[in-house]
């Protein structure tokens, strides 16, 4: 059952033409959602007036669904003109419920006369649930490489962290025990990003994506064959939706062999840098690799678009998975805050409504050489790379060795 938003329009004065007279009605494609849930939302909108309505645009803000209205009617044209009586319907799909301290799924509608203003706001809403469950999960490094925890293999006193997707935030942590074991409780029954929170020699860790719903997992540490370390950062600290973003990488081979085949495995989210396969250059994802001598630096830039889903996360994010021929070998990652959309609408009427790229020159410098110790372990790669969890919904590389891996089992 669907129901209607209040008409909008106010007595027009002397300086200012009389505001459309339009009935806006949302409706949602279920009655309630539970989080992690994906929702499809449908907006509808006629002239109640006895005249067209011309100009009229809209937008519609919901969460990870922040879009402006298609066609004739987006804001960013002049804007359409609706006959008396005319109805437009727009359905919008895939928005996704993922903050999980809400308990109420909020959709605002902004439509009126070209350019659009706060009182042109409408707020329909429907109520979330939050189930949770414990997760638990073992960290151990497969030295001898059969993808299945051995005997003396568990490490013990590493920090595990626990991401939402939607913001990026930490909401638990825990240290693994004497047997590579931790326990989280109480998790909201969705999508989450894992990933060990350390640096531990010989065993690089990237992170995993692992869907709560009463299940066990097994995160597994993957020792790397090479030795590559990476520094990440984004130029700015803020940006705003719509902007150039330049991400600067140093890669640096500290072993004692050329490193062949590397390039970049990025994620696709809502708040993911935009990046063309062009930007790149020669680190083109898509290409045959770069290969990098033993004790040398690659110093370059790549740079991208700030998406408008990076507005409903609040950052925007940037993470690839770096791999060589011989398997991954480091993940580079960064984030940056991103401003909220300027367009905020209020409690003007609320109503519940339901139904069932550019790449600078890459510079080559050599490096000092890592230290060997006795057991030849890996050199510390910087903190910068391992312990920034960011990134969106993404699956793992398959038959990739040195980032995380995740195997579920039914808890018993």
């Amino acid at each position: 059952m669907a129901f209607l938003g209040l008409a909008v329009g106010a007595p027009a004065s002397a300086q200012e033409p009389a505001k459309p007279r339009l009935e806006v009605i949302g409706t949602f494609d279920k009655e309630s959602y539970t989080i992690g849930d994906s929702y499809d939302f449908t907006v509808k909108i006629r002239n109640l007036g006895d005249t067209p309505a011309e100009n009229i645009v809209g937008l519609v803000r919901g969460q990870l669904m922040n879009r402006t209205f298609p066609g004739d009617l987006s804001s960013e044209g002049p804007g359409a003109t609706l006959a008396p009586g005319e109805t437009r319907e727009l359905k919008f799909e895939e928005g996704w419920i993922l903050n999980p301290s809400t308990d109420t799924l909020v959709v605002n509608v902004i439509v009126g006369a070209k350019p659009v203003t706060l009182a042109d706001g409408h707020q329909f809403s429907v109520p979330v649930k939050v189930v949770t469950h414990p997760l638990d999960g073992l960290v151990y490094a497969d030295r001898n490489g059969n993808k299945k925890p051995d005997a003396g293999e568990g490490l013990p006193g590493l920090p595990v962290e626990v991401f939402t997707i939607y913001n990026y935030k930490v909401i638990q942590r825990a240290v693994t025990d004497d047997t590579g074991r931790f326990h989280l409780k109480a998790l909201p029954s969705m999508r989450h990003q894992v990933m060990v929170a350390a640096q531990t020699p010989g065993v690089v860790f990237g992170s995993d994506y692992v869907a709560v719903d009463q299940t066990t997992v097994e995160v597994l540490g993957a020792v790397t064959p090479s030795r590559v370390s990476a520094t990440v950062g984004f130029s700015e600290r803020h940006y705003e939706v719509g902007d150039s973003a330049k991400v600067s990488i140093q890669i640096a081979n500290l072993g004692d062999a050329t490193v062949h085949g590397l390039k970049p495995k990025c994620e696709s989210s809502a708040g993911h840098l935009t990046i063309s396969d062009e930007a790149w250059g020669e680190w083109d994802p898509k290409g045959g690799g770069v290969s990098l001598d033993q004790g040398i630096t690659k110093s370059f830039s790549v740079t991208g678009t700030v998406p408008a889903g990076a507005a409903d996360l609040g950052n925007v994010s940037f993470t690839c998975y770096l791999n060589s021929a011989q398997g991954a070998v480091t993940t580079l990652s960064a984030v940056a805050e991103v401003k909220a959309d300027s367009v905020v609408v209020p409690t003007t009427t609320t109503t519940v409504a339901t139904t069932p790229t550019t790449t600078t020159p890459t510079t080559t410098t050599p490096v000092p050489q890592a230290a060997k110790g006795p057991a030849d372990d890996l050199p510390d790669t910087g903190a910068n790379v391992i312990g920034l969890a960011v990134g969106a919904v993404a699956a793992l590389l398959a038959g990739v060795g040195a980032i995380l891996f995740a195997r579920r089992r039914r808890s018993a």
